[in-house]
């Protein structure tokens, strides 16, 4: 696209991130799990991954939530990413 207008996600899904988790390729991982003790079926890697999205979701509202100060926002991008990279737990 050449326009600066998003581009929507397919029918059927909310957003961009919930097609992705749906169409995600499990199967190289699913085979892998059948050789060890634990098959894990393909909707155990999807469910671990939308589980993912909502601990994600959870740990940015409650941190938004937290900076909300008289209905205004006071952090600069490069903090605010920060600071939800790590409540999410993401070590770089």
């Amino acid at each position: 696209m050449t326009d600066k207008t998003p581009l929507k996600p397919p029918d059927g899904y909310k957003t961009w991130i919930d097609y992705a988790i749906a169409t995600m390729d499990v199967r190289t991982l699913h085979l892998e799990s059948c050789d060890t003790d634990t098959v894990i079926l393909s909707d155990d890697f999807r469910q671990a991954a939308r589980d993912e999205r909502d601990e994600l979701v959870a740990a940015l509202a409650a941190f938004v939530q937290s900076i909300d100060i008289d209905g205004e926002i006071w952090l600069d991008d490069i903090a605010f990413a920060r600071i939800v990279l790590d409540k999410a737990g993401w070590k770089s």
